[in-house]
Parts: C-alpha cells; sequence; structure tokens
C-alpha cells in the first residue's frame, strides 16, 4: 500500500510536491499514532507515502489511513490510496514491466516525475523504462538488462 495523495473539496488533485519521507507501518504500529503521522505529512507536503508487508501491517494502514481520513476531512481534504507499484513487481518481476503514459489522458511530466521518485534500484528502473521495451519490440541491438 502506498501513495495516500491529498484530493480538495472540489476534486483537484492538492499535490505540487513529492514526499521523500516514507512511514513504513508493522503490525504491531498504533493505527492512531500513523494517522497522526500520515496527516501531519499531508498538510506539510500534500502527500504521504505509507509502506507496509504483509496481512497485518495492511490491515493496520488501512486503519491509519482511515482515521486520517477522518482528521483531515475536516480541513476539507480528502485522501486517496493507490495500490503500489512495488507490490506489482514483486509479484510478476521487473522483467514484466513496461512504463508507458496514458497521454493525452495522463501528463507525461507527471508520469516521469512518478517514475523517477519510484523507490527500486536503478537496474529495475533502466529496464521498466527502456530495455525491457527495447527487448519486446525488437528495437536495435540491445538485450533487456538481466537480472
Amino acid at each position: 500500500m502506498s501513495g495516500a495523495k491529498a484530493v480538495g473539496a472540489s476534486g483537484a488533485t492538492a499535490v505540487e510536491r513529492h514526499s521523500a519521507e516514507v512511514l513504513k507501518v508493522s503490525t504491531r504500529s498504533r493505527p492512531s499514532a500513523v494517522a497522526g503521522a500520515i496527516a501531519g505529512v499531508i498538510r506539510d507536503s500534500g502527500m504521504a507515502e505509507v509502506q507496509s508487508i504483509g496481512a497485518g501491517a495492511t490491515n493496520q494502514a488501512i486503519k491509519a489511513v482511515a482515521i486520517a481520513r477522518s482528521y483531515l476531512s475536516e480541513e476539507g481534504v480528502d485522501i486517496v490510496c493507490t495500490p503500489s507499484f512495488i507490490d506489482a513487481m514483486l509479484e510478476v518481476g521487473s522483467d514484466r514491466i513496461l512504463f508507458s503514459v496514458d497521454y493525452p489522458f495522463e501528463k507525461t511530466v507527471e508520469a516521469v516525475t512518478w517514475f523517477d521518485d519510484l523507490h527500486i534500484s536503478e537496474r529495475d528502473r533502466l529496464k521498466i523504462g527502456r530495455t525491457n521495451a527495447m527487448a519486446l519490440f525488437k528495437l536495435g541491438g540491445t538485450k533487456a538488462a538481466s537480472g
């Protein structure tokens, strides 16, 4: 789970900057404490990234997001959670993912900034952003980065 981002009452995205801080949640995390941290980070930077691994930790994280949502709703801020890219990468492997932009529905600059800010290795970034597509479409003589 990651990418809780603030969305204003009008539905327009209120995120301008990306948070470098990752809030890590474990099975022993107190949801109310995590909720306070999420709300504080969203107030400061417009976005909070929450990381949980495993069912128990994800359960605590979801409870925390629900509590943080109630804290922020009093200020007219709604938060939205998007599934973690890392989850998908762990499931299928970096050799089976291609980076693309759904233009004109997505802005290229925003998509590239999101991709550049992912917490992945440079080797995986190169495969996902370039060499996997080159291998799939047989472009040039470059083979995909091996892992």
